[in-house]
């Protein structure tokens, strides 16, 4: 949003006065009434200022004061989200709920990965099982059910799961980053649909 300043303002408010004799010294910045003018251009520039302000602690993406207004409204903490996190990645995850609210096609899917923070290809089972192969490779199923089976590969994190090959003794399972998208995707998918994530 533009901000004017005061000047633009005083003129502005000038010009919406009327014409003639009587309205003359709107114009004359010497004269008390266009200093009066001047003087109230400050409470629109404080309006503006204010408005500015709620709008970006309105919009989810750049809310702190309503973040947990945001949380209850998309019934935060639930199965998949919490609110331990930072305040960034508290708005993430509240703008990752609300896209998820409509994500239908692929492109939504992977949008919404986006806007999470991933990086994500969708396949389908067949595609991905096919010769030649895709490293890492996912081991399908029989060719029916291969039809019911979306492959969601994740680039640019390690599982976090398995942690880094070669494994270290004793072996410390970590926490996967992309729980979070992860089950979020569970939870939007078709029921009859099975997921397989990969990392790449």
């Amino acid at each position: 949003m533009i901000i004017r300043d005061q000047n633009e303002y005083g003129l502005s408010l000038a010009k919406h006065l009327p014409e003639g004799d009587m309205w003359i010294s709107k114009s004359i910045s010497e004269n008390n009434f266009a200093k009066l003018l001047y003087g109230l251009a400050l409470i629109f520039i404080d309006a503006d200022i204010k408005t500015n302000e709620l709008f970006f602690e309105f919009y989810p993406a750049t809310t702190s004061e309503f973040i947990e207004e945001w949380e209850e409204l998309l019934g935060i903490p639930d199965g998949c989200l919490d609110t331990n996190g930072s305040i960034e990645e508290r708005r993430t995850q509240i703008v990752g709920a609300l896209g998820a609210l409509g994500a239908v096609t692929k492109e939504d899917w992977i949008n919404l990965a986006d806007i999470m923070g991933f990086e994500i290809e969708i396949d389908h089972m067949t595609d991905v099982t096919a010769w030649p192969w895709t490293w890492p490779h996912a081991w399908g199923a029989t060719a029916e059910e291969n039809r019911f089976i979306m492959v969601v590969t994740i680039k640019g994190v390690s599982d976090k799961n398995i942690g880094t090959w070669p494994w270290t003794w004793p072996h410390v399972w970590g926490d996967d980053i992309t729980r979070f998208l992860r089950c979020i995707f569970n939870r939007i998918k078709p029921a009859n649909i099975l997921i397989i994530y990969r990392y790449q």
